[in-house]
């Protein structure tokens, strides 16, 4: 059990980071959700390449469950989302739907095609 946990605390220490990082970086200028749609993006692209060449179950804990799973967040996503509507922003609630979902989904299955092509 132990064997396992470790590489996925790992993974996720290290995917929490790089989201907050992330978010850091994200010139004030542009829109808050920015950082977090790079975030979910980057991670949809990665997660599917990673989902295809390795094949090591700790590897794949610390890598994918781990760090990608705490890079993309679905929770950050939400709340920005709902934060527009309660702005009365709902065209651009619906971009930021529309972006994270339809940009992580096209992204994973890059990735996906990536990794198979790499592998």
């Amino acid at each position: 059990m132990l064997s396992n946990i470790l590489p996925l605390s790992i993974g996720a220490i290290f995917g929490t980071t790089a989201r907050w990082l992330l978010n850091l970086a994200v010139p004030a200028s542009l829109s808050p959700a920015t950082g977090n749609l790079f975030a979910n993006w980057t991670g949809a692209l990665l997660i599917g390449i990673f989902a295809e060449t390795v094949s090591h179950p700790q590897w794949k804990l610390l890598l994918i469950t781990g760090f990608f799973g705490s890079l993309t967040t679905l929770s950050g996503f939400s709340l920005e989302t709902v934060t527009l509507l309660q702005s009365n922003r709902p065209a651009s609630a619906l971009a930021n739907i529309f972006l994270h979902t339809a940009g992580s989904l096209l992204l994973t299955w890059l990735g996906l095609k990536i990794g198979t092509a790499v592998k």
